[in-house]
This record gives C-alpha cells, structure tokens and sequence, in this order.
C-alpha cells in the first residue's frame, strides 16, 4: 500500500539521518552524495519528513548519543 516514490524517500530520509548522525561530512557533501543538486533542496526535502532541519536533526542526535567518559 505504499507508493515507489514513498519508499525512495524514505530510503533517502534514512539514509540521510544515518550520515548526520555517523559522520562529520558537511550538509552540504551529505546532499551530494544522496544525489540533490543543492543543500537548500536537500534541506527542505529533510525538513518535509521529519519536521526538523538537518542541522537540528544531528543537533538532537549529538545530545542523545552517550558521551564517552573516563
């Protein structure tokens, strides 16, 4: 009951949320390398299906992942 188009995009979403939170790549080397001509498209796109900016999305992730301490 789910749309190709759909289930592309949430593989792109996915993705996209695994490399802001795994990686230090820039916004912008993420877009290119998930295929957007632009970090602005990139962003709305994320924006659209998660209700944050990619930035607030790795923002959130930072402060939920265990700090490491001695």
């Amino acid at each position: 009951g789910v749309s190709s188009l759909d289930v592309i995009n949430a593989r792109l979403v996915h993705e996209s949320q695994r490399e802001l939170i795994y990686t230090t790549n820039s916004i912008k080397q993420i877009a290119t390398t998930l295929g957007f001509a632009d970090e602005t498209y990139f962003g709305r796109f994320f924006r659209k299906h998660t209700a944050l900016s990619p930035r607030e999305f790795r923002a959130k992730a930072m402060d939920r992942l265990p700090v490491d301490r001695p």
